[in-house]
């Protein structure tokens, strides 16, 4: 297609379908990439389908494809393509490629192995969200929706649609719970809109949402966006609703959109075969591909959106760009000098910053990270009462804990798990009131 080479990417897939011999399975994923030359990656085998994230030259990528394609069970699969950046393939994954069989596609801990696809949200196109999220923003269409996002809360610190509602979980299986504290204001809605990195969470989220409000107030008002944030980024780059970067589980940490004329990679296919079903991504993915071309968009397609945007879903939009890449502690970003000028910077994750308390990564400029050390916390945490600096804000967190943990909600055998949580943030808040001494 007279496309300039990628000689590195990243494969992001997922299908749900029945593997009855998961351990054979996992041996035979094994034995292909190694074979295929796969730098690294990470695939999750479950009983109920595979879910994988992939770094190898450009060639491996697509012979992987093909291959998968060639079987009948994977037959439609919703194949994302992305550039390395400036790393090679083994520099995305260090630790080299794991095939490792799993109870779940991701994770949930078990709170939504036995949730049925089958009740899950519409899937929605790029083009489709992006009409609904706006007609949100704008105040047009369904009086009251919900732009609700399915990801971990540090996952939103580097990017995020306008208008969206952040759960602030720290794993997946902390969703559930978040549905089930707001099931009233779900029931409430016209309509909402779910959305993730690829799509594949969404799946079993949007199905729980569906079955929490109950099947008889939310037929077809529960929505996902096909592809996700990835498919989205695709299509409307940086001139779209969605605001800062879509963080990746690799070395990259953060996929940032492209400019007006985005292209992007992507698995073409010159013959239809099976329709992908709705749980498995996008239905428009579908055939067996030969290769990997460049597929872009036309130019204007980004400079149509910018152009199609109110002045007024414009400005909620800066407002975003602005909060996204917020250093947590301080609510300001990394500032450097170029030339005589002062440059102000959005703040990336580290690895190495976490939460105090809970490990979760934490969004920290460069002043905080060397003012504070290892003494920060998550905007979670934060909230909690656990990121006071003074010794009377660190006793008001702890006030606050020990009337939390009274609660009698936090009682019972069921609540086991939360009292040990709270029992561990006190100790913690306890520590760090001697500290002061």
């Amino acid at each position: 297609a007279g496309c300039a080479a990628m000689p590195d990417s990243v494969l992001l897939f997922y299908r749900y379908v029945a593997i009855d011999d998961v351990q054979a399975e996992v041996a035979a994923q094994q034995s292909l990439c190694e074979r295929l030359g796969v730098a690294g990656g990470r695939i999750r085998v479950a009983p109920e389908g595979l879910n994988g994230t992939l770094a190898a030259p450009e060639a491996a990528v697509a012979a992987y494809i093909a291959h998968m394609e060639a079987d009948e069970r994977y037959q439609g699969t919703d194949w994302k393509v992305s550039s390395c950046g400036d790393q090679s393939a083994a520099e995305v994954f260090p630790e080299g490629l794991l095939v490792q069989r799993v109870a779940e596609v991701v994770s949930s801990g078990g709170a939504l192995a036995d949730v049925p696809l089958a009740r899950g949200g519409v899937h929605l196109s790029p083009a489709k969200f992006h009409e609904a999220v706006e007609g949100m923003l704008s105040g047009q269409g369904a009086t009251n929706t919900i732009l609700l996002d399915v990801r971990n809360h540090y996952e939103q610190l580097v990017g995020r649609f306008t208008g969206a509602t952040n759960p602030m979980t720290r794993s997946f299986g902390e969703f559930v719970s978040w549905v089930d504290e707001h099931v009233d204001e779900l029931q409430g809605a016209d309509r909402v809109l779910m959305y993730c990195t690829g799509g594949v969470r969404c799946e079993k989220a949007s199905a729980y949402v569906n079955m929490a409000v109950g099947a008889g107030s939310t037929a077809g008002k529960v929505m996902q966006l096909q592809g996700g944030i990835h498919r989205y980024l695709e299509e409307y780059g940086e001139a779209g609703l969605f605001c800062g970067s879509n963080f990746v589980f690799d070395n990259r940490v953060e996929v940032p959109p492209q400019g007006k004329a985005q292209t992007t990679t992507t698995a073409t296919a010159t013959t239809t075969t099976t329709t992908a079903s709705a749980a498995n991504g996008s239905e428009s993915r579908r055939g067996l591909p030969e290769a990997l071309s460049e597929s872009s968009k036309p130019a204007d397609v980004s400079e149509r959106t910018a152009g199609s945007i109110s002045s007024a879903i414009r400005r909620k939009v800066e407002e975003t760009k602005l909060a996204v890449g917020s250093c947590e502690e301080c609510g300001g970003k990394n500032v450097a000098e170029s030339a005589g000028t002062r440059l102000v910077l959005p703040v990336r994750l580290q690895d190495g910053v976490r939460c105090r308390s809970c490990r979760m990564l934490v969004m920290a400029c460069d002043a905080c990270t060397q003012r504070h050390g290892i003494d920060l916390f998550c905007s979670k945490c934060r909230a909690e009462g656990l990121g006071g600096r003074g010794r009377m804000e660190i006793q008001s967190g702890i006030d606050s804990l020990k009337r939390r943990f009274e609660n009698p909600r936090f009682r019972g055998r069921r609540n086991k798990s939360r009292r040990l949580a709270l029992r561990r943030k006190l100790a913690l808040l306890e520590e760090r009131y001697r500290e002061l001494d």
